[in-house]
């Protein structure tokens, strides 16, 4: 029995075979004026303005205040990835038959955390009943699904 959908394959290539355009503001990077230390809004720090920064990064309030003309410095936004949580609890024999509520959930667990990897997403895979059973965190992109039958198969008794 396979756990990832074989279907799941075409949907990646689908996927990846789209025409990624890059949004404006990349390429307004090239150009050392338009160049920013960070885009979030997290604050990493407040320094004193200089010739080669972007006069708009100035922080008039700040400057309003005390005097000096001060720029603010953001941390980068960092795509953090993904995170697969699939319930394997006793919950799930609800469904019509035995069994099929957690067989419908590790096949869902390991197509989607394979579709992921497959993208080269990073992602964090875990299974849980009571309490956590398995943990994965970043798997590497590989377009093998054998960790992933490997990692949501049924334990063997």
């Amino acid at each position: 029995m396979r756990l990832v959908d074989p279907r799941a394959a075409g949907l990646v290539r689908a996927f990846l075979g789209r025409r990624r355009s890059s949004p404006p503001s990349r390429s307004s990077r090239r150009d050392p004026m338009f160049r920013r230390s960070g885009s979030s809004f997290d604050l990493k720090s407040v320094r004193d303005w200089q010739l080669s920064d972007d006069p708009r990064r100035i922080d008039w309030r700040l400057a309003a205040r005390s005097g000096r003309l001060c720029v603010k410095e953001f941390y980068e936004e960092e795509s953090d990835g993904a995170a697969v949580l699939v319930d394997l609890s006793s919950s799930l024999g609800i469904l019509d038959e035995p069994g099929q509520g957690m067989l419908a959930a590790r096949q869902v667990g390991a197509t989607l955390a394979w579709m992921l990897s497959a993208l080269g997403i990073p992602s964090l895979l875990m299974s849980f009943a009571e309490k956590p059973l398995h943990i994965l965190a970043r798997p590497r992109p590989s377009p093998a699904t054998a960790a992933f039958e490997a990692f949501f198969a049924p334990p063997t008794e």
